[in-house]
């Protein structure tokens, strides 16, 4: 562990690095892949498997702090950690694309059974709205995925620094995601 980088500025920035490198190899025992499986075959850059490197690259950043790092928003899908592929963003920037896949149950993303109707409701970035009731999952995941798309595309358009360290590149990410959101209910 490098003299200097737990008890200082930089101990959010070795936190953050440990992270990856834990995404990245599964941990002790493949201990992390076991609680995350998505995270298997996700990867990183050679340069940033250098603390320094990776230290030096958060800095360049002007408004890093209170930052989490992400690989997906600007590319959806991405699996790879460098500094093409990520960008630093708030948290709840991060929640607004969090999918909870295990704590969904049986319902499509957006849906939520409730005594035989089905609820579509859209949430992240700090809010959570009521989209409306249907009589099918289907119904209400199809008006899930286009409110979930128009969520997308507003907080797009209203990025500050407070949100990214990069607005012009993750707003066209997000972009991307609104569209993939809008027409996810397509392929379910």
């Amino acid at each position: 562990m490098p003299v200097g980088y737990c008890n200082g500025p930089e101990k959010p920035i070795y936190g953050m690095w440990n992270n990856v490198l834990e995404r990245t190899t599964g941990g002790k025992n493949d201990a992390f892949y076991k609680r995350r499986p998505w995270y298997r075959g996700t990867t990183i850059c050679d340069e940033w498997l250098l603390l320094s490197n990776f230290v030096a690259w958060v800095k360049s950043h002007h408004n890093w702090q209170g930052k989490a790092l992400d690989k997906d928003v600007l590319c959806p899908g991405n699996k790879h950690y460098s500094p093409e592929t990520c960008v630093l963003i708030s948290e709840s920037l991060n929640n607004l694309l969090t999918g909870r896949d295990a704590k969904r149950g049986e319902c499509p993303k957006g849906v939520v059974n409730s005594k035989g109707r089905f609820r579509a409701r859209v949430g992240g970035n700090g809010k959570r709205m009521e989209v409306g009731s249907f009589d099918t999952k289907g119904q209400a995941h199809k008006a899930y995925c286009i409110a979930k798309g128009i969520q997308v595309r507003e907080v797009a358009e209203s990025l500050t620094d407070a949100d990214t360290c990069d607005i012009e590149r993750t707003r066209i990410g997000l972009l991307e995601h609104a569209i993939i959101e809008e027409n996810a209910w397509k392929f379910i």
